[in-house]
């Protein structure tokens, strides 16, 4: 009886021996060996009992399935798509560390098999590296280690970035521009939203209308017109790269001839410049009362900025009368009033390179001047050849609106006969009035 107590006694130290020698695969533990949370995995896939041929089959099948969706790197208002065909995993090498953590030893053929979660193996990557380093406003190392780690376990293909401190952004502010808003322009606060705290890394384009997206719906054309045009006046002022911008054609009762802007919703037209300093640049949008204040910011200022605008030429407008019998004999009405038209160029200057560019060239249509005149002339006394006098009605013969009653433009003649300005569909086919007034045919 002695005997058998000392034998289960000694049994009993031998277990306690064995699970603090072995805890995570003592006798006690083994009832829960084929639970799924004890498995072990590789890039997040279980990977038990499965032979060599098996596992590598199915990690690159699972690596080919991963691969087939981008990964979108974003933060801090910038994103980042990565193709994630550019990793290169290493699939014998992960299978070989995998055997080595799993193999028993020989005296340990009690033990059950050790149960790792390993990562897939991935080779460097200096190309995405340099995609990553391209945004200015991320830390590179963390932000790339964090896509690394994202791969290695066959995890989400969003992955956020590590953005630096967005505060520094606001150290210099290199350019500033404040306008009243137009009483015709509507949704523009929707516009500021959209546009505000806008981010911009260096050598990156920014095109308004694809920031904007379905936001440009919200607004109508003359604040989207607007809006395009005081972010026009920042970019040449942050020496930005102009790469697409048409004018309006009208002088604006904002800004300066020359510097505004015009946009489309169809994509025809839009506003495009390219961040040429080597700082990310950091827009600011805000309405304060009337005005709308648009502001560039940016972490060292590099260089000094002078924009002018020359008028090259001014256009006088041209006096068109019209003729009715609606007016009594002499009397004359002015239908609308003119206004002086004008070229303009536009110049940047940059303290950088000490050369002054030609950005560009606009010109705005003079408006004619329309008067209205009676058709009916006072009666004058002419003499035919044989001598004798006629009285009558003295009238132009040039009708141009077609309504019976003669009218055309005052001040130029050919062949004896007053030219009258035409309009659009009553000129000759082909033919067309260049941007100085000149008619132009063919």
């Amino acid at each position: 009886m002695k005997i058998r107590k000392k034998l289960a006694l000694l049994l009993v130290l031998m277990l306690i021996l064995i699970s603090v020698a072995y805890p995570g695969n003592s006798l006690m533990n083994k009832a829960y060996a084929d639970d799924a949370s004890n498995r072990s995995t590789i890039g997040g896939i279980s990977v038990d009992k499965l032979s060599l041929e098996e596992l590598k089959v199915i990690l690159n099948d699972a690596i080919i399935n991963w691969t087939s969706e981008p990964i979108i790197v974003s933060g801090g208002g910038s994103s980042l798509k990565i193709n994630p065909t550019a990793l290169q995993f290493d699939v014998e090498a992960t299978i070989a560390t995998y055997e080595s953590m799993t193999k028993k030893d020989w005296f340990a053929f009690w033990e059950s098999k050790r149960v790792v979660h390993l990562p897939l193996e991935l080779a460097p990557s200096d190309s995405i590296k340099k995609e990553i380093e391209s945004i200015a406003m991320w830390h590179t190392d963390s932000t790339y280690d964090k896509v690394f780690a994202q791969a290695a376990y066959l995890g989400s293909h969003e992955v956020e970035a590590d953005v630096a401190n967005l505060t520094l952004l606001e150290n210099d502010r290199i350019a500033l521009d404040i306008e009243q808003i137009p009483e015709e322009a509507m949704g523009v606060s929707e516009l500021v939203n959209a546009l505000n705290e806008q981010i911009i890394n260096p050598n990156e384009p920014f095109s308004l209308l694809e920031k904007l997206s379905a936001q440009a719906d919200l607004a109508n054309r003359e604040a989207l017109n607007f809006v395009a045009s005081m972010l026009y006046s920042v970019a040449l002022n942050t020496n930005s790269e102009i790469m697409e911008r048409s004018s309006q054609n009208v002088v604006p009762s904002y800004l300066t001839a020359g510097i505004e802007a015009a946009v489309e919703r169809d994509g025809s037209q839009d506003l495009r410049f390219l961040n040429t300093t080597s700082n990310a640049m950091k827009l600011k949008l805000s309405i304060e009362g009337d005005n709308l204040k648009v502001e560039a910011y940016t972490t060292n200022k590099e260089q000094d900025i002078e924009v002018r605008v020359v008028r090259d030429r001014d256009v006088e407008p041209r006096i068109i009368t019209r003729y009715t019998n609606d007016l009594a004999i002499g009397q004359q009405q002015l239908v609308e009033e003119g206004a002086p038209g004008l070229r303009v160029s536009v110049y940047r200057y940059s303290s950088a390179t000490g050369v002054e560019e030609l950005i560009s060239k606009d010109y705005y249509a003079p408006k004619n001047r329309i008067i209205l005149k009676s058709s009916s002339q006072p009666v004058t006394a002419t003499s035919n050849a044989g001598g004798t006098t006629s009285s009558g009605n003295a009238s132009p013969s040039i009708d141009l609106d077609g309504d019976g009653l003669p009218d055309y433009e005052e001040g130029t003649s050919i062949g004896g006969l007053v030219e009258p300005p035409l309009e659009d569909e009553q000129l000759p086919a082909g033919s067309y009035y260049d941007k100085g007034g000149n008619l132009i045919t063919p």
